[in-house]
């Protein structure tokens, strides 16, 4: 399937045309990233070769086709993830004991409804069938590792689903994109967005598939430890990297494979997810440098000028919602996904690791998903900010030209904020990215305050699971 869908991707490419970085509308500068997530089976388009009105989203195609399969892969990998953890909080459920109701306290009352939650990723927590003393949480365990591997599937499944979504709407965000393009064609040209686009995606995929080489090292490194590594070196290796799969699904190297395959799939539908949102908003704060230029540039303070200005603010507006409509959950998807993992990925910092592979691995991942966090979290705020840029100038207009245009655009940027926004949970602003950060430093500290203890349970659990079907 993906050998069928790379055909289908590659009729798209001119091969007689070379990549020229003239000044381009959005579909231009954006295209080559649209073809390179194709094939990985994110944004099913047709047509992205031609103008805006040729695109279409169709349901009967290969394309879809394959980013369904992946989808559904992804999230039959949770339920696989969601039977090993059943399996291993079955052991704290005592089949001789019955469920009373008598007055208990605080854990008595509560427990169920933790055993419960254990059994779709939540609460990993050991021993709760004992008394409060015993009730432990172990960072290195069996449990906290299928959960964190079920919680990279579900976030990758969502934005799997949410790009589908996108890519219904794609034509109607480059029409609305278009129609604001045509109505700013008077003003400067923008920076050299398609080179930019290009660098930014080549950049990001290229240091995704370094990472994805390094997990591979990785676990063939720590599949050396395993007994019968020598005869079957893949198969440990691949056991090692998915124990979740491989201790319930006997291997093959086919099952091996497609296993592989889908976890390579979901790894770059994150990355694309935060490539996608990057671009986007370089894109829109490009447009609003252009009115902030014009201003700049203006020698002219008659009211027609003014309500040209306000007018092409409001388009920009109205673009930005329509974006969001489509972007906003993604959005969110990404963060509660980056900033989840960049919580792992700091505990983890304070283990121990067994070599010089997991090491460059380590530090390597973590820098890239830090990487990843400031460049969509800067790029949103410089959004914001650029949006409010024309404050500076409408507030220095002599008074002897101020008009009801100016006071209606100075309202307007007011008390209609610009940015991406994550479903109206939070809009991307310097200040957000602040908070933000500050709230990683706490969780941080607090690590580092209980580093000693965990750091010792990490050295005495050090083991890995090479008991494969």
């Amino acid at each position: 399937m993906f050998k069928k869908a790379k055909s289908e991707v590659s009729i798209t490419l001119d091969p007689d045309a070379t990549i020229a970085f003239e000044h381009k509308g959005f579909h231009e500068n954006i295209r080559f990233a649209i073809i390179m997530a194709q094939f990985f089976g994110v944004m099913p388009l047709h047509n992205i070769q031609n103008n805006i009105h040729e695109i279409k989203f169709k349901w009967k195609s290969i394309r879809l086709l394959y980013s369904v399969f992946n989808s559904v892969a992804t999230i039959l990998r949770t339920m696989k993830i969601i039977k090993k953890a059943k399996s291993e909080i079955a052991i704290t459920l005592d089949p001789d004991k019955s469920i009373a109701f008598e007055h208990r306290g605080f854990h008595e009352n509560i427990r169920f409804a933790i055993i419960m939650a254990q059994f779709f990723g939540v609460m990993p927590l050991h021993h709760i069938n004992n008394n409060i003393h015993e009730v432990k949480f172990k960072w290195k365990s069996i449990r906290f590792f299928l959960y964190t591997q079920m919680a990279f599937y579900v976030c990758n499944f969502l934005a799997g689903i949410q790009l589908i979504q996108i890519a219904r709407h794609w034509s109607q965000i480059l029409r609305e994109w278009s129609f604001v393009e045509m109505a700013m064609r008077s003003y400067a040209h923008q920076i050299n967005l398609k080179k930019k686009f290009v660098i930014l995606t080549t950049l990001f995929m290229s240091v995704g598939l370094v990472e994805h080489l390094l997990f591979i090292l990785n676990s063939i490194d720590q599949a050396e430890y395993c007994i019968g590594f020598d005869e079957n070196p893949v198969k440990y290796a691949l056991g090692v990297a998915f124990p979740n799969y491989f201790t319930l699904v006997k291997y093959n190297h086919w099952a091996g494979a497609i296993v592989k395959f889908g976890n390579l799939i979901a790894t770059f539908t994150w990355i694309f997810a935060d490539l996608l949102i990057t671009l986007i908003s370089i894109a829109l704060t490009a447009k609003f440098r252009q009115i902030v230029k014009r201003l700049e540039n203006n020698k002219v303070m008659h009211e027609k000028f003014w309500r040209e200005i306000r007018q092409d603010y409001h388009r920009l507006y109205h673009l930005c919602k329509t974006v969001e409509e489509q972007l906003a959950l993604l959005v969110l998807i990404s963060y509660i996904h980056n900033i989840f993992f960049l919580c792992i990925q700091l505990y983890n910092s304070i283990g121990d690791r067994t070599g010089i592979i997991e090491s460059i691995y380590f530090f390597y991942s973590f820098g890239f998903l830090v990487f990843r966090l400031l460049v969509v979290s800067m790029y949103g705020a410089w959004l914001n900010d650029e949006a409010r840029k024309p404050l500076e100038f409408l507030y220095s207009v002599p008074s002897e030209h101020y008009c009801t245009e100016i006071s209606r655009l100075i309202e307007q940027i007011y008390t209609n904020p610009v940015g991406i926004t994550g479903s109206g949970f939070f809009l991307v602003t310097k200040n957000f990215l602040l908070q933000m950060a500050g709230t990683i430093v706490t969780f941080e500290l607090m690590i580092f305050q209980f580093a000693p203890v965990a750091k010792n349970r990490q050295i005495a659990t050090t083991d890995y699971d090479c008991n494969l079907l």
